[in-house]
């Protein structure tokens, strides 16, 4: 069970506030979508470039759940996914931020960026698993929400999918609020997962001291890898900073990068390339 903490996080302003869309309780199977003709750079060193181009979104439900209801979610499936792939493909969980859905993640363009990088050899193919976040303003220390990703929805999209299993095969990321419940999530099992990003991050209360709590059982070089990331102008610049000064306190490897830009939706489209490289190459660098 997650033992979870308050938020420093106010309500969301109305830069941050995405409009949210009802989805149906079933499967969506023709979810396709065209790829932007976008130019990218050369295939990057051992990975082959694939004659698929587009790949799919599809949305599923489970229940019953911590949180009282069923959880939505949508699952991206890479170009030429093959359901029988051995010993499977790795998992990114990618969280929104408060006051959004993990819509979100379809308007900053990520399944058509992810089809060009995937199919021109830019990135091996992987999941991107992205749950929505129904009480996004209740206290993190009442929410069940990081306990249903740990004991329903990870086992439940290994048992469905073609992906490898273990902490190697899995990363998680998020942006605000979600890139706090990243952290806070790692911080109760760091053993799950192999890169954790926190872009535009919030952290929780107190997390920067439950981290160091953790190190007791968990020293530095059994943490997975972390990236944050903070707009200049980012109004929550400063506890990001700090949470970043504790794990250079702690020797946890992880990157920091400042970049000009605030909290908002043009900032988190900018560096969308940047979020998906770095995570493939965490696990290029896992790989034998």
């Amino acid at each position: 069970m997650i033992t979870s903490c308050q938020s420093i996080l106010p309500p969301p302003p109305p830069d941050e506030v995405l409009t949210t869309t009802s989805f149906p309780a079933t499967l969506e199977p023709n979810a396709f979508y065209t790829p932007s003709p976008t130019p990218l750079s050369t295939p990057t060193s051992g990975i082959t470039p694939t004659s698929c181009t587009v790949g799919r979104v599809e949305t599923y439900t489970i229940e019953p759940t911590p949180i009282g209801k069923p959880l939505r979610f949508r699952v991206y499936l890479p170009p030429c996914y093959d359901s029988h792939a051995t010993p499977g493909y790795p998992v990114l969980y990618l969280l929104h931020g408060q006051g959004s859905d993990e819509t979100l993640w379809m308007d900053l363009g990520l399944p058509q960026l992810a089809d060009q990088l995937m199919g021109r050899g830019q990135i091996p193919p992987f999941l991107i698993v992205m749950p929505y976040e129904e009480y996004a303003l209740r206290d993190p220390q009442q929410s069940t929400f990081g306990q249903t990703i740990i004991e329903n929805l990870i086992p439940w999209v290994e048992g469905h999918f073609a992906v490898c299993p273990g902490p190697s095969c899995r990363a998680l990321g998020g942006i605000s609020r979600g890139a706090g419940w990243a952290i806070h999530i790692t911080i109760q099992h760091p053993d799950l997962f192999a890169a954790i990003g926190a872009h535009s991050a919030a952290p929780f209360w107190g997390d920067d001291l439950r981290l160091y709590y953790r190190t007791t059982d968990y020293p530095p070089e059994q943490w997975p890898r972390f990236y944050f990331d903070s707009g200049a102008q980012d109004r929550y610049l400063e506890p990001a900073q700090a949470f970043v000064n504790r794990l250079s306190e702690l020797g946890i490897s992880h990157e920091w990068h400042l970049n000009p830009g605030a909290h908002d939706f043009t900032y988190w489209q900018n560096h969308l390339e940047d979020y998906l490289r770095w995570y493939a190459m965490q696990w290029q660098m896992s790989s034998p």
